[in-house]
């Protein structure tokens, strides 16, 4: 009876050691040196869930939140270029001003 517990025990131990140990993707320099905005992955589309905000003092504080209704609404988001610019140029560049 006592070694059914320590063999599922065991088990367990084993299994969190192997996953522990297993492959990551981006290890050492090139996790360090990786550059995401030259990485030619498939783009998605982030969607977030958007709540309207018509409630006011307590009847918002009481509101339960599995009663709202929720509308899915992309997140957009501008485009990086192409070129990046580095060194002074970048440092004194204006956002906020069209190129």
């Amino acid at each position: 009876m006592k070694k059914l517990p320590l063999f599922i025990l065991a088990f367990f131990f084993t299994i969190f050691v192997s996953n522990a140990q297993a492959f990551k993707d981006l290890q050492g320099p090139a996790a360090k040196n990786y550059k995401p905005w030259k990485d030619n992955s498939k783009k998605t589309t982030a969607m977030v869930n958007v709540t309207p905000n018509e409630q006011q003092g307590p009847a918002f504080k009481n509101a339960k939140a599995w009663e709202q209704e929720t509308v899915k609404t992309p997140l957009i988001s501008t485009p990086v270029r192409e070129e990046r610019e580095f060194g002074p140029k970048a440092k004194n560049r204006k956002p906020w001003k069209k190129d």
